[in-house]
């Protein structure tokens, strides 16, 4: 499963009404929900695969300087942490030991644009899109 959390997102009603050529309207139609994205968007992933558990967040999303890096696994190998540009270029390539992986931060060296993040540990491998501003 893949969850995109989104701190301080604002939600609104919208009820659109359509506005006829003499000048009246007709009935609002139904009324749908719209989420604008607050200031920080954290995406996880979460699998378990023979009682190995993996969680992988990145936040925040997009990202002005750097991005951190948190994973929560009953594994002690080490993780790979791979950033892709759009174009499938390897950009960054980093092997981290499951102990410094919390709250490691990565993505300074990085200009503005989208990127493929893929993180492995084991047999897990997890991938996410992350926007640098």
């Amino acid at each position: 499963n893949t969850v995109v959390d989104y701190a301080d997102a604002t939600n609104y009603n919208i009820e659109v009404a359509v506005k006829n050529t003499n000048g009246t309207y007709l009935p609002y139609g139904s009324a749908c929900m719209v989420t604008t994205p607050g200031s920080i968007a954290v995406t996880r992933f979460t699998t378990t695969k023979g009682g190995e558990q993996f969680l992988a967040t990145a936040y925040p999303n997009p990202f002005n300087t750097s991005f951190n890096l948190e994973l929560y696994s009953n594994s002690t190998t080490d993780v790979n942490v791979v950033v892709y540009d759009m174009l499938g270029k390897q950009l960054v390539n980093k092997n981290i030991s499951s102990s410094d992986v919390n709250s490691y931060q990565i993505g300074s060296e990085l200009t503005s644009g989208v990127y493929n993040l893929v993180i492995t540990q084991d047999e897990n491998v997890q991938s996410m899109r992350m926007i640098k501003r």
